[in-house]
Order: structure tokens, then sequence, then C-alpha cells
């Protein structure tokens, strides 16, 4: 974090950067507790609201937070932005209509549009994974139901 922070924060620091998406390594997902980190994902939020992106299906500018910044397991992601093809879904109304859905792998810890890649989602517990990763990838035909290779069905 030492080394990258500030060559990112260089980056951002200019006012013409054209900058979108940054996805961070596993091992910084989550830890809220590093200042540095905290500190950096406040500049880069500021920096995304600057930008003034425009949600993908209404076209409204996104002013909400770009960045999850509340501790938990997706602390430090950019949920609003599929890593794939860059669509950005930041109105409430928009993520999870009809038009575009945004998920998180829960393995990889990127952030897909159901156009792009498909997220499944263990019926029986809190699992979810992109085809990429795999975990949830057992389909029982009896119930109509996926689950990961951590549940036994």
């Amino acid at each position: 974090k030492e080394t990258v922070l500030p060559i990112i924060d260089s980056i951002i620091d200019k006012g013409d950067s054209l900058l979108r998406h940054l996805q961070f390594p596993q091992k910084w997902i989550g830890a809220s507790n590093c200042q540095a980190f905290q500190s950096f994902l406040d500049r880069y939020d500021e920096f995304l609201k600057r930008r003034e992106i425009s949600c993908s299906s209404c076209d409204e500018i996104c002013r909400d937070n770009m960045l999850s910044k509340t501790e938990g397991k997706n602390f430090g992601l950019q949920l609003l932005t599929c890593y794939n093809c860059l669509e950005t879904i930041c109105c409430d109304e928009c993520s999870g209509s009809d038009q575009i859905d945004l998920d998180v792998c829960s393995q990889c810890k990127k952030v897909y549009c159901d156009d792009c890649v498909t997220v499944l989602y263990c019926g029986m517990c809190d699992n979810q994974s992109c085809s990429g990763c795999g975990l949830v990838n057992n389909f029982c035909d009896g119930c109509d139901m996926h689950y990961c290779n951590f549940c036994d069905h």
C-alpha cells in the first residue's frame, strides 16, 4: 500500500484523468482498519464524483458513494461499476431493475453486470460466484437450485 497508493494518488490528483475503475488486491478488500487505505478511498470516491460519471441505465449523474467504505467483506470495492464492461449503475431505481443488475463474486471480489458475467448464488449459504471462479457450479434438478462446493446437497 505504501508504494501503490501514492502512485494512484498522483493519477487522481490530475484534473484530466479518465480513470473509471480500480480493482484492489483481495487482501486489501475488507481491510477497513488501515487508515491510509480508508483515506485513499475517500479521495478516490471524491475523484469519481468529480468525473460526473453517468448511470448506464438512466443517464443521471452518479452522486452517491461509488465505493463501499463501510466495514465488511466488500469494504474497498467499487460496487456500482462492472469490472468487465465498466458500465456504472448508481441509481436505486436502476439497480436490480429489469435493465441491468450488478453482483459481486465472493471469491474474486469483482463486480459484474448480468450482461457480462453471470454470478450464481448458492441456495443454501451466502456464497456467490462468477462463472470464472466456479464455486457455485452445482445444480439440483429436483429442487431447481444452485449450490456451492461447500454445501452438501
